[in-house]
């Protein structure tokens, strides 16, 4: 009795994780004149110098086969994804992944007082936060039929 309760299981599990991702500061534009506008950093900030947030997931999948004839059988299956429901942050970066634009090269000319300014950067107050988050925990099932 207790074979045909606890037979024909299958259980697997995926545990991903890691620690956050370097970032540099990025500026778009072109501050430093070179006409390449993707190697460019805030002034005073080095080259992978910020840290993302880490991530950590744990996805499982159950499954049971049952026979309901000798020519027919049904597996059952339950995944779940983000089983513990973790929130996993997320910045939006660039392409890569790698880099955070945290300010604009803006070339306008700017008069303060006597004084000409050719241009100037702007530094963004949300820069290099949470902006969003992974996917919450999913829960799928299924039903498949062999004959």
């Amino acid at each position: 009795m207790l074979g045909r309760v606890f037979n024909d299981w299958k259980l697997s599990n995926v545990i991903t994780a890691g620690s956050g991702r370097p970032m540099s500061a990025q500026v778009t534009g072109d501050p430093n004149g070179d006409g390449n506008q993707n190697n460019d950093r805030l002034p005073g900030m080095r080259r992978n110098l910020l840290t993302g947030p880490n991530y950590f997931t744990v996805d499982m999948r159950a499954a049971r086969k049952l026979h309901v004839t000798e020519r027919w059988r049904l597996e059952a299956m339950a995944e779940c994804f983000n089983l513990m429901n973790r929130n996993n942050k997320r910045i939006v970066a660039g392409d890569n992944g790698f880099y955070v634009t945290g300010a604009d090269f803006v070339p306008y000319r700017v008069v303060i007082g006597s004084s000409q300014y050719p241009a100037y950067i702007k530094q963004y107050t949300r820069y290099a936060t949470a902006t969003s988050a992974y996917a919450p925990r999913q829960v799928q099932l299924a039903l498949r039929v062999r004959f």
